[in-house]
């Protein structure tokens, strides 16, 4: 449904407005309510707030269905909580626009950071239960992908590390994967340095290779320092990197 508003100067305010189950007028009026709510907001916030009233609403459907009625299961199915929070989200994103509230859905990758993207709530479909469809992983193999359990924290920006032997010898990867050295001390962002009681790899990533611009070449570890922690790790152009930790 599309829920349309024209101001006395002639500013206009457009929003579709998306739901699996059946929208009573109460629904449709409380929409309407959000959306104008959210543009108040929005105009107040940015000093673009003119004189004058709403002179025209509409709404327009763009997809009908018949109701055909839902026939949810004995356990789960929708339930009040679940659609107490789709409307509260559906309110939050009316006030602070469509980006405000977003999920995880898979877009596949090698490295944790590519595997999922953010988008927009609206843009999910709902299943009958309420929850949200987000698509899930697919069959892609990725080749030289870090294996399972995925770690806790992907860093949004990598953080600069060391990771050398027993004598202080920087750990280097090879073209062939072969390790120069066993990893013994590791530090992250110049702090201090940890034992590493536990590793494996390397992940061999090699993307790109026709591409002078955009070809990367990396080497993953996994790493597990001795004061509990768990990082992944990537050698890129002669330098560590922590992509992510592990909880």
């Amino acid at each position: 449904m599309l829920i349309g508003a024209e101001t006395a100067d002639g500013s206009l305010l457009e929003r579709r407005w998306r739901h699996d189950g059946a929208l009573s007028s109460a629904a449709v009026a409380q929409r309407v309510r959000w959306q104008l709510d959210g543009w108040l907001t929005w105009a107040r916030g940015r000093g673009a707030l003119t004189e004058g009233g709403i002179v025209r609403l509409w709404l327009r459907p763009e997809q009908v269905a018949p109701a055909r009625g839902r026939q949810l299961g004995f356990w789960g199915g929708a339930d009040a909580a679940s659609m107490h929070a789709r409307r509260g989200l559906a309110r939050v994103q009316a006030l602070l626009g469509e980006d405000a509230v977003r999920v995880a859905e898979w877009q596949g990758g090698r490295s944790p950071a590519d595997r999922y993207r953010l988008v927009p709530i609206d843009t999910v479909p709902v299943a009958d239960d309420e929850s949200l469809a987000v698509r899930t992983a697919g069959p892609e193999p990725w080749p030289g992908h870090v294996p399972d359990p995925p770690p806790a924290l992907v860093w949004p920006v990598p953080r600069r590390a060391e990771l050398v032997d027993d004598e202080g010898r920087r750990v280097e990867v090879n073209r062939r994967g072969a390790v120069s050295c066993a990893p013994a001390r590791l530090s992250i962002a110049s702090g201090p340095w940890l034992d590493v009681v536990g590793w494996v790899g390397p992940w061999l990533v090699d993307e790109r290779w026709w591409d002078a611009v955009g070809h990367r070449r990396r080497a993953r570890f996994q790493i597990a320092a001795g004061d509990g922690t768990a990082h992944l790790l990537a050698l890129e152009a002669q330098h560590w990197w922590v992509e992510a930790t592990y909880d």
